[in-house]
């Protein structure tokens, strides 16, 4: 589970960086695509608080718009540190036991 949840939080933020050189490239493509990735990635992996804005990022870039971009991508990036503190805290570290019920 912690390798799962190490690859997740590691891809999120090379996305986060990719998405913000995108937003301040005006690559409206390159954000409507990194945005739409990074969105099902969150949402398959069932860090759903990360997916709203950048829904709205992939949906303004869609319609060829950029505007209050960087703003979404902040919140985004904020919404990523939120869950990686809270799984750093909730999550047991490489040399806890991780306690196997059996029935």
């Amino acid at each position: 589970m912690n390798e799962l949840v190490e690859l997740y939080l590691t891809d999120s933020s090379n996305r986060v960086a990719a998405l913000r050189r995108a937003v301040t490239g005006g690559a409206v493509a390159d954000t409507e695509r990194i945005a739409h990735t990074l969105a099902g990635a969150s949402m398959a992996s069932g860090m759903r608080a990360v997916a709203p804005p950048l829904r709205k990022l992939e949906h303004m870039a869609r319609a060829g718009q950029l505007v209050n971009a960087a703003e979404l991508v902040e919140e985004a990036a904020a919404q990523l540190d939120r869950t990686r503190a809270f799984l750093a805290s909730a999550l047991p570290s490489e040399s806890e036991p991780v306690a196997v019920v059996s029935g």
